[in-house]
């Protein structure tokens, strides 16, 4: 995956993610958002052959290494299911940043001035079924997010 990068690019990131938060004196606390996605109840699926406990486990599957690379990937499959005729990009957009958001990372938008690449990188990684070239992409814009509001804010 892109994100087992060279500790080069992560400490980057790391550097960029600690300038833009001594910018800020306080952050929404939206860890007790994340309370209501908890089940108190029974996960069983009706009709289904898989125990509770069989359920749990591929939920467990699914739980992120890599918080950003998870926000992403949420992004990329929504955009690429389509669900909506209008507004699938916008709504996979608000998804990303409510992940990054629940796991205390800043929030961020794709530049106007790259929209195009922004789709090219979709389709390339929806064509080669491939997604590396959409998580460069994105992690690149976020580079681009941190520098502008480090820039902007200082």
């Amino acid at each position: 995956m892109y994100y087992d990068n060279p500790k080069a690019k992560k400490n980057d990131l790391a550097e960029l993610l600690k300038q833009y938060k001594k910018m800020y004196r306080s952050e929404p606390d939206l860890k007790k958002y994340s309370e209501y996605a908890i089940t108190y109840h029974s996960t069983a699926i009706e009709g289904s052959s898989l125990t509770e406990t069989e359920v749990i486990e591929l939920l467990d599957i699914g739980k992120p290494a890599n918080k950003k690379e998870f926000a992403d990937n949420v992004h990329f499959h929504f955009v690429s299911i389509h669900p909506f005729r209008d507004g699938n990009g916008r709504v996979s957009r608000l998804l990303m940043n409510y992940i990054l958001a629940c796991y205390n990372f800043p929030m961020f938008f794709v530049f106007k001035e790259n929209r195009i690449k922004y789709i090219d990188a979709l389709c390339e990684a929806q064509e080669t079924e491939d997604v590396t070239p959409f998580y460069e992409f994105m992690y690149k814009q976020y580079i681009k997010f941190f520098k502008h509001e480090i820039k902007e804010f200082s």
